[in-house]
């Protein structure tokens, strides 16, 4: 093949474009990076939250005798009685169950956030991908 200025400034142009549609691919994996970021922040932040209410709700199981020697008065004795019951205790575990729904479906967000950012990887991310998938099943089975 015969070297010319056209075909040089042809590969020239080529490879311009090729480094603006990977730029381009660049700034979309950093903008999903940036998303992930967030939801993780805030699924560390469920995480924690969920281990604090976790812990009152068995203080609450287990503590009516105590506080009923420490409390007065009316709402010392609504707590008690809800405390007794078990109505409090299941309140919290109602609640924890709902904070678990919320967790899980971000956890799919986030997931499909990283999929999402894998599919710039071509077959690399198709991969990637299904393991996350399998990964994220197994976290949400467990909560």
């Amino acid at each position: 093949m015969e070297k010319t200025q056209e075909r040089y400034d042809g590969l020239c142009n080529e490879k311009a474009a090729k480094e603006n549609e990977k730029a381009l691919v660049e700034g979309d994996i950093e903008s999903i990076d940036n998303q992930i970021k967030t939801l993780k922040e805030a699924y560390k932040d469920i995480d924690e939250a969920i281990e604090e209410i976790r812990k009152c709700r068995n203080i609450v199981k287990g503590a009516p005798e105590f506080w009923v020697n420490i409390w007065e008065g009316q709402v010392a004795e609504e707590v008690y009685t809800s405390c007794e019951s078990g109505d409090l205790f299941e309140a919290y575990k109602s609640y924890i169950n709902m904070v678990d729904i919320i967790r899980d479906k971000l956890n799919k967000e986030l997931t499909k956030l990283e999929n999402k950012r894998n599919e710039k990887y071509g077959i690399l991310g198709e991969l990637i991908s299904a393991i996350n998938n399998l990964w994220t099943d197994i976290q949400n089975y467990w909560n």
